[in-house]
C-alpha cells in the first residue's frame, strides 16, 4: 500500500504545472497583462507628471517587454504611442517606476520580474533540451528571442516550441510536459499517456480498496 501511495503522488507530480516567473511589481496582474486594471497595451499616451502610472526603462528584468507599434496594439506588452485620445497614460521615471519596462523588437508580454536576478538560471540552461525546471530551451542564454536567458517563455501565450525535444534529466523524460499555457498547461505526448497510465492504475488501485 505504501508503494501504491509513492507511486499516485509522483503522478500528480508530473501533472502539475512547471516553471515560474519571478516576483512582480505590486498591482500588477501577469495573467491578464494588466496594472491595476489597466491594460498594458493599446493607444498610449506619455504624460510628463500625471500619467496613470509611472515607468522605468531598465536593460533586464523587466516587468513588461515592450514592441512599440503603428498601429493594432491589442496583444500584450503592444504599444501605439499617440499624442491624444490614448487607452491610457504614463510617466516616464528613472527610479522606482510602478512598473519597470524593456523595449524588445519582437515577443513583447510579461516579463520575469526582478527576483532572479539574484538567482542562477537552470543547471542546463542553453543547451537546447527543454528540462524539467525551465519553459523552454533554445540552445542559447539570449534575452528578447522568444525564450530568456533563464529559459522562462518570453511569448507570454505559454506556446513557445524549444528547438531541442529531447532532454538531458530523465525525470524531465517520465513528467514530459510542454510550455505552461497562459490559463493552465498543455501535456505533451509522452505526458498524455503516463497521465492515461495514472489514471487507470488509480482507478483500479480504488476497486481493489473497495472490495477490501
Amino acid at each position: 500500500m505504501h508503494c501504491r501511495n509513492v507511486l499516485i503522488l509522483i503522478c500528480f507530480l508530473c501533472l502539475s504545472p512547471l516553471g515560474s516567473r519571478g516576483v512582480h511589481a505590486e498591482g500588477l496582474d501577469t495573467d491578464l497583462c494588466t496594472y491595476d486594471g489597466i491594460p498594458l497595451y493599446g493607444a498610449v499616451e506619455v504624460d510628463e507628471y500625471f500619467g496613470d502610472f509611472t515607468v522605468e526603462i531598465v536593460d533586464s528584468f523587466p516587468d513588461l517587454y515592450i514592441e512599440v507599434v503603428d498601429m493594432f496594439a491589442d496583444e500584450c506588452g503592444e504599444w501605439e504611442f499617440v499624442e491624444s485620445f490614448g487607452d491610457f497614460s504614463v510617466t516616464f521615471v528613472e527610479y522606482f517606476g510602478d512598473i519597470t519596462i524593456e523595449y524588445v523588437d519582437s515577443f513583447p508580454g510579461i516579463g520575469y520580474g526582478t527576483d532572479t536576478v539574484d538567482d542562477d538560471p537552470p543547471e542546463n540552461c542553453g543547451d537546447n533540451y527543454e528540462d524539467v525546471d525551465e519553459e523552454c530551451d533554445d540552445g542559447n542564454t539570449t534575452d528578447g528571442d522568444g525564450c530568456s536567458s533563464y529559459c522562462v517563455d518570453e511569448t507570454g501565450s505559454g506556446t513557445y516550441t524549444s528547438y531541442g525535444s529531447g532532454s538531458s534529466d530523465s525525470s524531465a523524460l517520465f513528467c514530459a510536459l510542454n510550455n505552461n499555457a497562459s490559463e493552465g498547461f498543455t501535456l505533451g505526448p509522452l505526458a498524455v499517456i503516463i497521465s492515461f497510465l495514472c489514471l487507470v492504475f488509480v482507478v483500479r488501485a480504488a476497486a481493489n480498496v473497495k472490495k477490501t
